[in-house]
């Protein structure tokens, strides 16, 4: 096996916002977050069912050494913002590729949604699940 700079890691991690937070404001911000840069494309907008809509955005990034090292092509970098109404609850999932890899995989996926606290106390509850972590 080559030696590789990330690895196969299935790292979680749990946080609750304040408890003023709405999933409205988390479904606005991951569909705004970054939007405006000149390197920010939308592909694809489309809605899945009745209450689930899912964005795809691009970023453009530059040539790295491997891909000019063996001529292959990077095409930028992915996003998928999948928001769901009826469960209140937006997914974030970044599509990494690399030379390594013939296929995209996905390397991280941001999680909000509601969660009822101690004393019964509804708040935004973050999850963060790193599939895959840079390690030199």
């Amino acid at each position: 096996m080559p030696f590789r700079f990330e690895t196969y890691e299935n790292a979680i991690y749990k946080h609750h916002l304040g408890s003023g937070m709405q999933w409205t404001q988390v479904a606005r911000w991951a569909f705004m977050n970054n939007l405006g840069q000149s390197d920010r494309t939308v592909i694809c907008v489309k809605q899945t069912n009745n209450d689930t809509v899912e964005i795809i955005t691009r970023k453009d990034q530059n040539i790295g050494i491997g891909y000019r090292w063996f001529g292959t092509a990077q095409k930028g970098f992915y996003e998928r913002i999948t928001i769901n109404r009826k469960e209140q609850s937006t997914a974030i999932d970044r599509m990494d590729g690399n030379w390594w890899e013939e296929d995209t995989f996905i390397g991280r996926r941001d999680t909000f949604y509601p969660e009822a606290r101690e004393g019964g106390k509804e708040q935004m509850a973050f999850v963060r699940h790193d599939f895959w972590l840079w390690k030199p």
